[in-house]
């Protein structure tokens, strides 16, 4: 992230967006392992209350939660260290694909900056409750499953090489199934034809 914005900072675009993971709007700049938390609770959004961060609603010797370590410091730090001190003011929050047409859920942090005021807004969803109704994988595939482009072979070499694998018994992992096969054809290699057969 520091290098995106030191290209901002360089090339001063009007507006800029990123996006990153969604857990970045949520995470802290320094991180205490939960045994030594007050409470040794996992959830930092459990520390929000003054009285959690001060450690008084928890039993223990734990030293409080320092503003460091608190759920969204991190992205806090970045729009007040990096951000705002290039010129930019900033819209940011945690968007689903699957709210704009995608057949995914995917949830990614999007940063949207302007140099003016006001910075624009993020986008509102056009699928979802009361909208258009979200694309499944099957919406957005089916129509290919007779005619899956210029490349069909590619799927029927698929399905012939599948034959080659050994199916895993119940129980057994593909390894295991795999290296049973894998035994029993250099036993073979390594023998040659019995001498005798039953047959």
């Amino acid at each position: 992230m520091k290098e995106f914005f030191r290209l901002v900072g360089e090339v001063q675009p009007k507006y800029f967006i990123m996006e990153n993971v969604a857990n970045l709007a949520t995470a802290a700049i320094k991180h205490r392992p939960i045994d030594q938390r007050p409470g040794k609770r996992w959830s930092l959004k459990s520390y929000e209350t003054n009285d959690a961060k001060q450690g008084s609603l928890f039993q223990d010797d734990a030293r409080p939660m320092e503003p460091e370590e608190m759920a969204g410091s991190a992205i806090r730090a970045l729009v007040r260290d990096i951000i705002l001190p290039l010129g930019y003011y900033v819209t940011f929050g945690v968007l689903d694909s699957a709210d704009y047409g995608a057949p995914q859920h995917r949830l990614r942090l999007i940063i949207l900056g302007s140099r003016d005021w006001p910075p624009p807004a993020l986008p509102a969803p056009t699928h979802g409750p009361g909208l258009a109704t979200r694309v499944t994988i099957r919406d957005a595939i089916w129509h290919l499953r007779n005619n899956p482009g210029p490349h069909p072979n590619t799927l029927r070499r698929w399905r012939d090489s599948s034959n080659r694998f050994p199916k895993a018994a119940i129980g057994e992992t593909y390894r295991e199934s795999f290296t049973k096969k894998l035994s029993a054809v250099l036993t073979k290699v390594a023998v040659g034809k019995p001498a005798f057969s039953d047959a």
